[in-house]
């Protein structure tokens, strides 16, 4: 196995889930990201993700949720999805 292909993905072709769930963090970020003023910050306080299947490697289409914006917490929700299937679920506030 390559450099590259160890670093995206373990022996048996998956995508490692702790690189899925950075993949969905990043994508519910930028929801939240696009509704705050400037110099406004949102770090993720916490993070659940529901893995349904394991991802591989190849195009995911995410898709992250500004759920509830509070004063001090806000609630996103996210899914991937490759091929028309989704790969995991993910939701913080």
């Amino acid at each position: 196995m390559d450099r590259e292909a160890f670093l995206w993905q373990v022996a048996d072709g998956r995508l490692p889930p702790p690189r899925v769930a950075a993949t969905l963090d990043d994508t519910m970020g930028p929801a939240l990201a696009c509704q705050l003023a400037a110099g406004e910050f949102a770090p993720t306080l916490n993070l659940n993700i529901s893995f349904l299947k394991p991802a591989k490697p190849g195009k995911q289409r995410g898709v992250g949720r500004v759920v509830r914006r509070g004063k001090y917490v806000c609630y996103l929700s996210g899914e991937l999805s490759q091929n028309g299937e989704r790969d995991g679920d993910g939701a913080h506030p």
